[in-house]
């Protein structure tokens, strides 16, 4: 089987994937490791064959260090995220099919192994129908002891045992989940979605204190609300990027065609007409 990894990253990201490769190797499949240029010997003295990813892994991990790993974008910073996506999502299909760059063995993937980071990956694996596993060498959903490695929530590693630990300090009645939640996290309000215990009907002076005092001002949350506002329009640039690059590259349907005036009069002519039709044969 000839398997090629999409990997997007750093060298601790593409590390990890050399093993993989390699003991996919032992038991007999033809392995590509795609990833950035500037691995390519790193990768072919591992022993597994290379094909160039575009991006820049100096730019992206800047870019995670810069914002500390939120993925979110300033308006200065579209431009350069933009191509480095660009680059990454065209070399994806010519990393699944095209010879090898150096001795000219032809290749044709099989099954592709990527890791998140590698846009485009699932769209590739369905237009060229073969299977995909992805896979990290992090956690990449938030669990009980640990948030999303790309976010900001400002919570220690097993914030479940102090959860625990208040839940045995403080019955129900005196504080729901919901507060326990609010104090452990450090969040002025927490929605659990019905999950946990009852609710309290009253609060104690001390904790309802805080929770005033912690109450956002009108300019605090004003400009929450332009910080989301901007990311919003960051991300609906990211997104509108990608679905023209898959597009462009026949991996995504092409819009509908917009409906014309004289389009939508005619259906507006047609549809009493039928109904017309319809009620004389009914009759």
């Amino acid at each position: 089987m000839q398997i090629v990894m999409l990997i997007v990253g750093t060298h601790g990201d593409v590390k990890p994937f050399i093993a993989i490769g390699k003991r996919l190797q032992d038991y007999g499949h033809r392995v590509r490791l795609a990833t950035h240029s500037n691995f390519k010997e790193f990768v072919l003295t591992a022993g597994l064959e290379f094909y160039p990813l575009g991006g820049d892994p100096k730019v992206l991990a800047g870019y995670m260090v810069k914002n500390k790993g939120f993925l979110s974008l300033g308006p200065s910073e579209i431009p350069v995220q933009r191509n480095q996506m660009k680059e990454i999502i065209y070399s994806l299909i010519p990393s699944c099919k095209e010879p090898d760059m150096d001795s000219g063995i032809p290749f044709k993937a099989d099954a592709i192994i990527a890791n998140p980071p590698a846009y485009g990956h699932t769209h590739v694996a369905e237009a060229l129908k073969v299977p995909i596993h992805i896979f990290f060498t992090m956690p990449w959903t938030s669990t009980s002891e640990f948030p999303h490695p790309l976010s900001r929530v400002k919570q220690q590693a097993g914030y479940r045992d102090k959860m625990m630990e208040l839940r045995g300090q403080h019955p129900p009645e005196e504080l729901s989940d919901k507060e326990i939640m609010e104090r452990v996290l450090g969040r002025d309000s927490v929605y659990l979605r019905g999950w946990g215990r009852s609710p309290s009907v009253t609060t104690s002076t001390s904790h309802r204190e805080n929770i005033v005092g912690n109450q956002p001002t009108y300019e605090e949350l004003l400009e929450r609300r332009n910080d989301t506002t901007s990311r919003l329009n960051a991300t609906n640039e990211q997104l509108s990027v990608v679905v023209d690059i898959l597009r462009h590259n026949n991996l995504m349907a092409p819009p509908p065609p917009p409906l014309t005036d004289q389009a939508s009069d005619a259906n507006l002519r047609e549809s009493p007409s039928i109904s017309v039709r319809e009620s004389q044969e009914d009759s």
